[in-house]
Protein backbone atom coordinates (compact mmCIF):
# COMPACT_ATOMS: atom_id res chain seq x y z
CA UNK A 1 0.00 0.00 0.00
CA UNK A 2 2.24 2.78 -1.25
CA UNK A 3 -0.51 5.44 -1.55
CA UNK A 4 -1.92 6.99 1.59
CA UNK A 5 -4.53 9.71 1.08
CA UNK A 6 -6.38 11.60 3.81
CA UNK A 7 -10.16 11.55 3.60
CA UNK A 8 -13.43 11.90 5.48
CA UNK A 9 -16.98 10.62 5.17
CA UNK A 10 -19.91 12.93 5.87
CA UNK A 11 -23.69 13.12 5.85
CA UNK A 12 -26.42 15.52 6.92
CA UNK A 13 -25.34 14.94 10.53
CA UNK A 14 -22.30 17.18 9.97
CA UNK A 15 -24.61 20.05 8.96
CA UNK A 16 -23.27 22.88 6.81
CA UNK A 17 -19.62 22.36 5.90
CA UNK A 18 -17.04 24.98 4.90
CA UNK A 19 -15.38 22.96 2.16
CA UNK A 20 -12.68 25.54 1.52
CA UNK A 21 -11.44 25.06 5.07
CA UNK A 22 -11.71 21.29 4.74
CA UNK A 23 -9.48 21.42 1.67
CA UNK A 24 -7.07 23.67 3.51
CA UNK A 25 -6.78 21.03 6.22
CA UNK A 26 -5.26 18.58 3.77
CA UNK A 27 -8.34 16.45 3.05
CA UNK A 28 -7.94 14.89 -0.41
CA UNK A 29 -11.23 13.01 -0.73
CA UNK A 30 -14.69 12.80 0.80
CA UNK A 31 -17.11 9.88 0.83
CA UNK A 32 -20.49 11.61 0.89
CA UNK A 33 -23.72 9.93 1.91
CA UNK A 34 -25.96 9.83 -1.13
CA UNK A 35 -28.95 8.56 0.80
CA UNK A 36 -30.61 5.68 2.57
CA UNK A 37 -32.82 2.73 1.71
CA UNK A 38 -35.79 0.94 3.19
CA UNK A 39 -36.61 -2.62 4.15
CA UNK A 40 -38.31 -3.36 0.80
CA UNK A 41 -36.35 -0.82 -1.25
CA UNK A 42 -39.41 1.18 -2.32
CA UNK A 43 -38.95 4.16 0.01
CA UNK A 44 -35.37 5.29 -0.58
CA UNK A 45 -34.40 8.87 0.15
CA UNK A 46 -31.56 11.23 -0.67
CA UNK A 47 -29.43 12.65 2.14
CA UNK A 48 -30.50 16.21 2.86
CA UNK A 49 -26.97 17.50 2.22
CA UNK A 50 -26.04 15.18 -0.66
CA UNK A 51 -26.07 17.80 -3.40
CA UNK A 52 -24.60 20.59 -1.26
CA UNK A 53 -21.75 18.38 -0.09
CA UNK A 54 -20.91 17.06 -3.55
CA UNK A 55 -20.90 20.52 -5.09
CA UNK A 56 -18.96 22.03 -2.20
CA UNK A 57 -16.27 19.37 -2.22
CA UNK A 58 -15.81 19.43 -6.00
CA UNK A 59 -15.69 23.22 -6.09
CA UNK A 60 -12.77 23.11 -3.67
CA UNK A 61 -10.77 20.42 -5.43
CA UNK A 62 -11.68 17.53 -3.13
CA UNK A 63 -12.30 14.22 -4.90
CA UNK A 64 -15.74 12.75 -4.21
CA UNK A 65 -17.12 9.26 -3.70
CA UNK A 66 -20.53 8.31 -2.33
CA UNK A 67 -21.99 5.79 0.05
CA UNK A 68 -25.54 4.55 0.51
CA UNK A 69 -26.89 3.32 3.85
CA UNK A 70 -28.95 0.20 3.31
CA UNK A 71 -31.99 -0.88 5.29
CA UNK A 72 -32.91 -3.63 2.80
CA UNK A 73 -33.96 -7.02 4.12
CA UNK A 74 -33.94 -8.94 0.82
CA UNK A 75 -31.90 -9.13 -2.37
CA UNK A 76 -34.84 -7.74 -4.37
CA UNK A 77 -34.99 -4.74 -2.03
CA UNK A 78 -31.27 -4.14 -2.58
CA UNK A 79 -31.81 -4.10 -6.33
CA UNK A 80 -34.37 -1.33 -5.87
CA UNK A 81 -31.92 0.56 -3.65
CA UNK A 82 -29.25 0.22 -6.35
CA UNK A 83 -31.62 1.55 -9.01
CA UNK A 84 -32.30 4.57 -6.79
CA UNK A 85 -28.57 5.18 -6.32
CA UNK A 86 -27.90 4.99 -10.07
CA UNK A 87 -30.67 7.49 -10.67
CA UNK A 88 -29.28 9.92 -8.07
CA UNK A 89 -25.76 9.65 -9.50
CA UNK A 90 -26.85 10.62 -13.02
CA UNK A 91 -26.37 14.35 -12.61
CA UNK A 92 -22.78 13.87 -11.44
CA UNK A 93 -21.61 11.38 -14.05
CA UNK A 94 -17.98 12.02 -14.92
CA UNK A 95 -17.41 14.11 -11.79
CA UNK A 96 -17.57 11.58 -8.93
CA UNK A 97 -14.19 9.89 -9.18
CA UNK A 98 -14.09 7.75 -6.03
CA UNK A 99 -16.07 4.54 -5.36
CA UNK A 100 -19.80 4.19 -4.85
CA UNK A 101 -20.06 2.18 -1.62
CA UNK A 102 -22.82 -0.01 -0.22
CA UNK A 103 -23.01 0.55 3.56
CA UNK A 104 -24.35 -2.62 5.19
CA UNK A 105 -24.36 -2.54 8.97
CA UNK A 106 -27.88 -1.85 10.24
CA UNK A 107 -29.04 -3.86 13.27
CA UNK A 108 -32.22 -4.87 11.42
CA UNK A 109 -30.04 -6.75 8.93
CA UNK A 110 -27.74 -8.46 11.41
CA UNK A 111 -29.77 -11.67 11.69
CA UNK A 112 -30.38 -12.26 7.98
CA UNK A 113 -27.60 -14.81 7.70
CA UNK A 114 -24.28 -14.91 5.91
CA UNK A 115 -25.69 -16.19 2.61
CA UNK A 116 -28.40 -13.55 2.29
CA UNK A 117 -26.19 -10.66 3.38
CA UNK A 118 -23.46 -11.73 0.95
CA UNK A 119 -26.00 -11.96 -1.87
CA UNK A 120 -27.23 -8.46 -0.99
CA UNK A 121 -23.75 -6.97 -1.27
CA UNK A 122 -23.22 -8.82 -4.53
CA UNK A 123 -26.52 -7.55 -5.96
CA UNK A 124 -25.75 -3.91 -5.18
CA UNK A 125 -22.14 -3.94 -6.40
CA UNK A 126 -23.03 -5.88 -9.54
CA UNK A 127 -25.79 -3.42 -10.42
CA UNK A 128 -23.46 -0.46 -9.98
CA UNK A 129 -20.74 -2.14 -12.04
CA UNK A 130 -23.23 -2.93 -14.78
CA UNK A 131 -24.11 0.78 -14.87
CA UNK A 132 -20.43 1.63 -15.32
CA UNK A 133 -19.49 2.66 -11.78
CA UNK A 134 -16.61 1.65 -9.51
CA UNK A 135 -18.47 -0.26 -6.80
CA UNK A 136 -17.38 -0.88 -3.23
CA UNK A 137 -18.90 -2.07 0.04
CA UNK A 138 -18.45 -0.88 3.62
CA UNK A 139 -18.75 -2.72 6.90
CA UNK A 140 -16.91 -3.08 10.18
CA UNK A 141 -14.43 -5.82 11.04
CA UNK A 142 -17.01 -7.79 13.03
CA UNK A 143 -19.40 -7.99 10.09
CA UNK A 144 -16.52 -8.89 7.79
CA UNK A 145 -15.45 -11.74 10.06
CA UNK A 146 -18.81 -13.09 11.16
CA UNK A 147 -21.66 -12.03 8.87
CA UNK A 148 -20.33 -11.90 5.32
CA UNK A 149 -18.65 -14.48 3.11
CA UNK A 150 -15.65 -12.35 2.24
CA UNK A 151 -14.23 -14.97 -0.11
CA UNK A 152 -17.38 -14.74 -2.22
CA UNK A 153 -16.98 -10.95 -2.24
CA UNK A 154 -13.30 -11.01 -3.13
CA UNK A 155 -13.80 -9.32 -6.50
CA UNK A 156 -15.36 -6.20 -4.98
CA UNK A 157 -13.49 -3.29 -3.47
CA UNK A 158 -13.76 -3.20 0.34
CA UNK A 159 -13.92 -0.19 2.67
CA UNK A 160 -13.05 -1.39 6.17
CA UNK A 161 -14.36 0.29 9.31
CA UNK A 162 -12.11 -0.41 12.29
CA UNK A 163 -11.60 2.40 14.77
CA UNK A 164 -8.04 1.97 15.94
CA UNK A 165 -4.58 3.46 15.61
CA UNK A 166 -3.85 0.74 13.04
CA UNK A 167 -6.13 -1.88 11.44
CA UNK A 168 -5.80 -5.45 12.65
CA UNK A 169 -8.31 -7.05 10.28
CA UNK A 170 -6.53 -9.53 8.01
CA UNK A 171 -9.31 -10.99 5.84
CA UNK A 172 -10.52 -9.46 2.58
CA UNK A 173 -7.98 -6.96 1.21
CA UNK A 174 -9.20 -3.41 1.76
CA UNK A 175 -8.30 -0.26 -0.17
CA UNK A 176 -9.96 2.22 2.16
CA UNK A 177 -9.97 2.31 5.95
CA UNK A 178 -12.26 4.27 8.28
CA UNK A 179 -10.07 4.74 11.34
CA UNK A 180 -12.17 6.92 13.64
CA UNK A 181 -15.62 8.41 14.20
CA UNK A 182 -14.25 11.22 16.33
CA UNK A 183 -11.93 13.05 14.00
CA UNK A 184 -11.54 16.80 13.82
CA UNK A 185 -11.23 18.73 10.57
CA UNK A 186 -11.27 22.46 9.91
CA UNK A 187 -14.57 23.60 8.42
CA UNK A 188 -16.68 20.94 10.20
CA UNK A 189 -18.30 21.50 13.59
CA UNK A 190 -18.04 18.48 15.87
CA UNK A 191 -16.76 15.01 15.16
CA UNK A 192 -16.26 13.53 11.71
CA UNK A 193 -15.31 10.08 10.43
CA UNK A 194 -11.71 9.87 9.24
CA UNK A 195 -10.61 7.70 6.33
CA UNK A 196 -7.45 6.69 4.51
CA UNK A 197 -7.31 5.55 0.89
CA UNK A 198 -4.48 3.23 -0.10
CA UNK A 199 -5.33 3.45 -3.81
CA UNK A 200 -5.35 6.48 -6.09
CA UNK A 201 -8.99 5.89 -6.98
CA UNK A 202 -9.23 8.98 -9.12
CA UNK A 203 -6.42 7.78 -11.38
CA UNK A 204 -7.87 4.26 -11.61
CA UNK A 205 -11.38 5.47 -12.42
CA UNK A 206 -10.14 7.92 -15.03
CA UNK A 207 -7.88 5.33 -16.65
CA UNK A 208 -10.74 2.84 -16.96
CA UNK A 209 -13.34 5.46 -17.93
CA UNK A 210 -15.65 4.52 -15.05
CA UNK A 211 -18.30 6.60 -13.27
CA UNK A 212 -19.14 8.28 -16.57
CA UNK A 213 -15.68 9.82 -16.95
CA UNK A 214 -14.95 10.52 -20.63
CA UNK A 215 -11.74 12.53 -20.45
CA UNK A 216 -13.61 15.76 -21.04
CA UNK A 217 -13.58 18.70 -18.67
CA UNK A 218 -16.66 18.75 -16.45
CA UNK A 219 -16.83 21.79 -14.23
CA UNK A 220 -19.26 22.68 -11.46
CA UNK A 221 -22.83 22.17 -12.50
CA UNK A 222 -21.95 19.85 -15.37
CA UNK A 223 -24.57 17.33 -14.41
CA UNK A 224 -27.23 20.02 -14.66
CA UNK A 225 -26.25 21.17 -18.11
CA UNK A 226 -23.65 23.71 -16.92
CA UNK A 227 -20.42 22.87 -18.74
CA UNK A 228 -21.94 19.60 -19.96
CA UNK A 229 -24.02 19.89 -23.09
CA UNK A 230 -27.74 19.27 -22.93
CA UNK A 231 -27.18 16.38 -25.33
CA UNK A 232 -24.67 14.66 -23.08
CA UNK A 233 -26.76 15.23 -19.98
CA UNK A 234 -29.77 13.67 -21.73
CA UNK A 235 -27.70 10.65 -22.81
CA UNK A 236 -26.05 10.22 -19.40
CA UNK A 237 -29.37 10.42 -17.59
CA UNK A 238 -30.83 7.72 -19.83
CA UNK A 239 -27.76 5.53 -19.26
CA UNK A 240 -28.18 5.86 -15.50
CA UNK A 241 -31.47 3.93 -15.70
CA UNK A 242 -30.01 0.91 -17.52
CA UNK A 243 -30.98 -2.22 -15.61
CA UNK A 244 -34.34 -0.92 -14.41
CA UNK A 245 -36.89 -3.60 -15.27
CA UNK A 246 -40.41 -4.83 -14.75
CA UNK A 247 -39.28 -8.06 -13.06
CA UNK A 248 -38.27 -6.27 -9.84
CA UNK A 249 -40.52 -3.23 -10.18
CA UNK A 250 -37.60 -0.82 -10.58
CA UNK A 251 -39.14 0.44 -13.87
CA UNK A 252 -41.92 2.03 -11.83
CA UNK A 253 -39.77 5.04 -11.00
CA UNK A 254 -39.72 5.84 -14.74
CA UNK A 255 -43.51 5.66 -14.96
CA UNK A 256 -43.76 7.80 -11.83
CA UNK A 257 -41.53 10.52 -13.31
CA UNK A 258 -43.76 10.63 -16.39
CA UNK A 259 -47.06 10.68 -14.50
CA UNK A 260 -45.89 13.39 -12.09
CA UNK A 261 -45.35 15.79 -15.00
CA UNK A 262 -48.41 17.86 -15.84
CA UNK A 263 -50.26 18.20 -18.08
CA UNK A 264 -50.29 14.52 -19.00
CA UNK A 265 -50.23 13.86 -22.72
CA UNK A 266 -53.84 13.31 -23.80
CA UNK A 267 -54.72 13.26 -20.08
CA UNK A 268 -53.58 9.64 -19.73
CA UNK A 269 -51.68 8.33 -16.69
CA UNK A 270 -49.46 5.44 -17.74
CA UNK A 271 -50.00 2.17 -15.88
CA UNK A 272 -47.09 0.05 -14.65
CA UNK A 273 -48.32 -2.72 -16.97
CA UNK A 274 -48.40 -0.55 -20.12
CA UNK A 275 -45.73 -0.59 -22.82
CA UNK A 276 -43.33 2.16 -21.77
CA UNK A 277 -40.68 2.83 -24.44
CA UNK A 278 -42.03 6.31 -25.33
CA UNK A 279 -42.73 6.93 -21.65
CA UNK A 280 -39.03 6.27 -20.93
CA UNK A 281 -37.84 8.85 -23.49
CA UNK A 282 -40.36 11.35 -22.12
CA UNK A 283 -39.31 10.70 -18.51
CA UNK A 284 -35.68 11.38 -19.40
CA UNK A 285 -36.71 14.67 -21.03
CA UNK A 286 -38.70 15.59 -17.92
CA UNK A 287 -35.79 14.72 -15.62
CA UNK A 288 -33.39 16.85 -17.70
CA UNK A 289 -35.79 19.79 -18.04
CA UNK A 290 -35.95 19.43 -21.84
CA UNK A 291 -39.69 19.13 -22.44
CA UNK A 292 -39.64 22.27 -24.59
CA UNK A 293 -37.59 20.44 -27.23
CA UNK A 294 -38.54 16.79 -26.52
CA UNK A 295 -42.31 16.25 -26.52
CA UNK A 296 -43.71 14.12 -23.70
CA UNK A 297 -45.84 11.24 -24.93
CA UNK A 298 -46.56 7.62 -24.09
CA UNK A 299 -47.13 6.54 -27.68
CA UNK A 300 -44.57 6.40 -30.50
CA UNK A 301 -46.88 7.57 -33.28
CA UNK A 302 -48.08 10.61 -31.37
CA UNK A 303 -44.52 11.46 -30.33
CA UNK A 304 -43.50 11.48 -34.01
CA UNK A 305 -46.34 13.87 -34.81
CA UNK A 306 -45.23 16.18 -32.01
CA UNK A 307 -41.62 16.16 -33.26
CA UNK A 308 -42.97 17.03 -36.71
CA UNK A 309 -45.00 19.87 -35.24
CA UNK A 310 -41.85 21.23 -33.56
CA UNK A 311 -39.96 21.07 -36.86
CA UNK A 312 -37.60 18.49 -35.35
CA UNK A 313 -38.37 15.44 -37.50
CA UNK A 314 -35.92 13.63 -39.81
CA UNK A 315 -37.70 11.30 -42.25
CA UNK A 316 -34.59 10.00 -44.03
CA UNK A 317 -33.54 6.58 -42.65
CA UNK A 318 -30.02 7.14 -44.02
CA UNK A 319 -29.44 10.12 -41.72
CA UNK A 320 -26.36 9.74 -39.50
CA UNK A 321 -27.59 10.58 -36.00
CA UNK A 322 -25.91 12.34 -33.10
CA UNK A 323 -25.97 11.23 -29.46
CA UNK A 324 -29.20 12.46 -27.92
CA UNK A 325 -31.26 12.10 -31.10
CA UNK A 326 -34.44 10.07 -30.64
CA UNK A 327 -34.70 7.05 -32.95
CA UNK A 328 -38.00 5.38 -33.91
CA UNK A 329 -38.38 1.81 -35.20
CA UNK A 330 -40.84 -0.09 -37.37
CA UNK A 331 -40.45 -3.85 -36.95
CA UNK A 332 -42.41 -4.43 -40.18
CA UNK A 333 -39.81 -2.60 -42.27
CA UNK A 334 -38.92 -4.60 -45.39
CA UNK A 335 -35.47 -3.04 -45.56
CA UNK A 336 -36.18 -1.66 -49.04
CA UNK A 337 -36.45 2.10 -49.55
CA UNK A 338 -37.28 4.75 -46.95
CA UNK A 339 -39.61 3.42 -44.26
CA UNK A 340 -42.82 5.41 -43.75
CA UNK A 341 -44.80 2.83 -41.74
CA UNK A 342 -46.21 2.98 -38.23
CA UNK A 343 -43.67 3.13 -35.40
CA UNK A 344 -43.48 0.29 -32.85
CA UNK A 345 -40.61 1.34 -30.61
CA UNK A 346 -38.34 4.26 -29.70
CA UNK A 347 -34.96 4.87 -28.05
CA UNK A 348 -32.22 7.45 -27.43
CA UNK A 349 -29.03 7.37 -29.50
CA UNK A 350 -26.12 7.00 -27.06
CA UNK A 351 -23.12 6.97 -29.38
CA UNK A 352 -22.16 6.70 -33.03
CA UNK A 353 -18.89 5.19 -34.28
CA UNK A 354 -18.48 4.97 -38.03
CA UNK A 355 -21.54 3.19 -39.37
CA UNK A 356 -22.53 1.71 -36.00
CA UNK A 357 -24.71 3.28 -33.35
CA UNK A 358 -25.67 2.34 -29.80
CA UNK A 359 -29.15 3.12 -28.54
CA UNK A 360 -30.61 3.17 -25.01
CA UNK A 361 -34.20 1.95 -24.92
CA UNK A 362 -36.92 1.60 -22.33
CA UNK A 363 -39.14 -1.49 -22.42
CA UNK A 364 -36.47 -3.48 -24.29
CA UNK A 365 -37.43 -7.01 -23.24
CA UNK A 366 -39.25 -5.32 -20.32
CA UNK A 367 -36.15 -3.43 -19.14
CA UNK A 368 -33.95 -0.44 -19.92
CA UNK A 369 -31.16 -1.75 -22.14
CA UNK A 370 -28.84 -1.08 -25.05
CA UNK A 371 -29.15 -2.03 -28.71
CA UNK A 372 -26.41 -1.87 -31.37
CA UNK A 373 -27.40 -1.41 -35.01
CA UNK A 374 -26.18 0.01 -38.28
CA UNK A 375 -26.74 3.55 -39.48
CA UNK A 376 -29.28 3.31 -42.31
CA UNK A 377 -30.05 -0.23 -41.21
CA UNK A 378 -33.34 -2.05 -41.34
CA UNK A 379 -36.24 -1.18 -38.99
CA UNK A 380 -35.39 2.54 -38.73
CA UNK A 381 -38.55 4.64 -39.05
CA UNK A 382 -36.94 8.05 -38.58
CA UNK A 383 -35.53 10.43 -35.98
CA UNK A 384 -36.63 13.16 -33.64
CA UNK A 385 -33.93 15.85 -33.57
CA UNK A 386 -34.19 17.90 -30.37
CA UNK A 387 -32.74 21.40 -30.70
CA UNK A 388 -30.21 21.08 -27.90
CA UNK A 389 -28.09 23.92 -26.57
CA UNK A 390 -24.56 23.72 -25.21
CA UNK A 391 -22.56 21.79 -27.77
CA UNK A 392 -22.26 18.20 -28.86
CA UNK A 393 -22.28 15.00 -26.89
CA UNK A 394 -19.42 12.53 -27.02
CA UNK A 395 -19.69 10.83 -30.40
CA UNK A 396 -18.87 7.28 -29.48
CA UNK A 397 -16.02 4.85 -29.29
CA UNK A 398 -13.52 2.78 -31.20
CA UNK A 399 -12.51 -0.82 -30.63
CA UNK A 400 -9.93 0.24 -28.06
CA UNK A 401 -11.95 2.91 -26.23
CA UNK A 402 -14.99 2.29 -24.00
CA UNK A 403 -18.32 3.80 -25.09
CA UNK A 404 -18.62 7.41 -23.97
CA UNK A 405 -20.45 7.85 -20.71
CA UNK A 406 -20.90 4.11 -20.11
CA UNK A 407 -17.73 3.24 -18.21
CA UNK A 408 -17.76 -0.11 -20.05
CA UNK A 409 -14.61 -1.90 -21.17
CA UNK A 410 -14.17 -3.26 -24.67
CA UNK A 411 -14.13 -6.99 -25.40
CA UNK A 412 -10.42 -6.73 -26.19
CA UNK A 413 -9.68 -5.08 -22.83
CA UNK A 414 -11.68 -7.73 -20.98
CA UNK A 415 -9.90 -10.53 -22.83
CA UNK A 416 -6.55 -9.11 -21.70
CA UNK A 417 -7.83 -8.96 -18.11
CA UNK A 418 -9.08 -12.55 -18.29
CA UNK A 419 -5.65 -13.69 -19.49
CA UNK A 420 -4.11 -11.75 -16.61
CA UNK A 421 -6.26 -13.73 -14.17
CA UNK A 422 -8.59 -10.91 -13.12
CA UNK A 423 -11.91 -12.65 -13.87
CA UNK A 424 -11.39 -16.17 -12.50
CA UNK A 425 -12.05 -19.37 -14.42
CA UNK A 426 -14.88 -21.56 -15.67
CA UNK A 427 -18.34 -20.95 -14.22
CA UNK A 428 -16.97 -18.29 -11.88
CA UNK A 429 -15.62 -16.28 -14.83
CA UNK A 430 -18.94 -16.52 -16.66
CA UNK A 431 -20.89 -15.49 -13.56
CA UNK A 432 -18.65 -12.49 -12.87
CA UNK A 433 -18.59 -11.20 -16.42
CA UNK A 434 -22.35 -11.60 -16.78
CA UNK A 435 -23.02 -9.91 -13.43
CA UNK A 436 -20.87 -6.97 -14.57
CA UNK A 437 -23.05 -6.62 -17.67
CA UNK A 438 -20.70 -8.08 -20.27
CA UNK A 439 -21.28 -10.66 -23.04
CA UNK A 440 -19.44 -13.73 -21.74
CA UNK A 441 -19.44 -15.52 -25.09
CA UNK A 442 -17.90 -12.54 -26.88
CA UNK A 443 -15.18 -12.18 -24.25
CA UNK A 444 -14.40 -15.90 -24.19
CA UNK A 445 -14.18 -16.00 -27.99
CA UNK A 446 -11.70 -13.13 -27.84
CA UNK A 447 -9.69 -14.94 -25.17
CA UNK A 448 -9.60 -18.11 -27.24
CA UNK A 449 -8.54 -16.14 -30.29
CA UNK A 450 -5.72 -14.44 -28.41
CA UNK A 451 -4.50 -17.81 -27.18
CA UNK A 452 -4.60 -19.30 -30.68
CA UNK A 453 -3.50 -16.19 -32.54
CA UNK A 454 -6.69 -16.21 -34.65
CA UNK A 455 -9.37 -13.63 -35.20
CA UNK A 456 -12.17 -13.90 -32.62
CA UNK A 457 -15.43 -15.43 -33.73
CA UNK A 458 -18.40 -13.24 -32.87
CA UNK A 459 -20.98 -14.34 -30.34
CA UNK A 460 -24.50 -15.30 -31.37
CA UNK A 461 -25.76 -12.09 -29.76
CA UNK A 462 -23.39 -9.97 -31.85
CA UNK A 463 -24.44 -11.82 -35.01
CA UNK A 464 -28.12 -11.38 -34.10
CA UNK A 465 -27.59 -7.63 -33.85
CA UNK A 466 -25.93 -7.68 -37.27
CA UNK A 467 -28.92 -9.60 -38.63
CA UNK A 468 -31.25 -6.89 -37.31
CA UNK A 469 -29.03 -4.29 -38.98
CA UNK A 470 -29.50 -6.11 -42.31
CA UNK A 471 -26.01 -7.60 -42.70
CA UNK A 472 -26.99 -11.24 -43.23
CA UNK A 473 -29.86 -11.08 -45.69
CA UNK A 474 -33.25 -12.76 -45.23
CA UNK A 475 -34.93 -16.16 -45.30
CA UNK A 476 -33.05 -19.05 -46.87
CA UNK A 477 -30.20 -16.75 -47.90
CA UNK A 478 -29.63 -15.75 -44.27
CA UNK A 479 -29.59 -19.36 -43.12
CA UNK A 480 -27.13 -20.33 -45.85
CA UNK A 481 -24.76 -17.46 -45.09
CA UNK A 482 -24.83 -17.99 -41.31
CA UNK A 483 -24.23 -21.72 -41.54
CA UNK A 484 -21.45 -21.21 -44.07
CA UNK A 485 -19.77 -18.88 -41.56
CA UNK A 486 -20.02 -21.54 -38.85
CA UNK A 487 -22.97 -20.12 -36.86
CA UNK A 488 -26.05 -21.92 -35.53
CA UNK A 489 -28.90 -20.39 -37.53
CA UNK A 490 -31.64 -21.43 -35.10
CA UNK A 491 -29.77 -20.02 -32.09
CA UNK A 492 -29.08 -16.72 -33.83
CA UNK A 493 -32.65 -16.40 -35.08
CA UNK A 494 -34.01 -17.03 -31.58
CA UNK A 495 -31.94 -14.11 -30.27
CA UNK A 496 -33.10 -11.93 -33.17
CA UNK A 497 -36.73 -12.67 -32.32
CA UNK A 498 -36.11 -11.86 -28.66
CA UNK A 499 -34.34 -8.56 -29.41
CA UNK A 500 -37.01 -7.25 -31.74
CA UNK A 501 -39.91 -8.64 -29.77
Amino acid sequence: MSVKLKGIDVSKWQGAIDWAKVAGDGVKFAMIRLGYGSKDGTACGADGYYQKNVEGALKNGIAVGCYFYSYALTVEAVKREAAFVIQQLAKYKGRILYPIAFDIEDKTQAGLGRSTLTAMVTAFCSALEAAGYYASFYCNADWARNRLDMNALARFDFWLAQWASAPTYTGHAYNMWQSSSKGSVAGISGNVDMDTAFVDYEAVIKKNRLNGYTGESTGAGAGNGGNMSERQNFVNTAASFIGCKEADGSHRQIIDIYNAHKPLARGYAVKYTDAWCATFVSAMAIKCGLTDIIPTECGCGQMIRLFQKLGEWQENDAYTPQPGDVIFYDWQDSGVGDNTGASDHVGIVESVSGSTMKVIEGNMSNAVGRRTLQVNGRYIRGYGLPKFKGGAASSGNTDSKPASGTGKKTVAQLADEVLAGKWGNGADRKSRLTAAGYDYDAVQNAVNAKLSGQKAKKSNTEIAKEVIAGKWGNGADRRKRLEAAGYNYAAVQAIVNKLIG
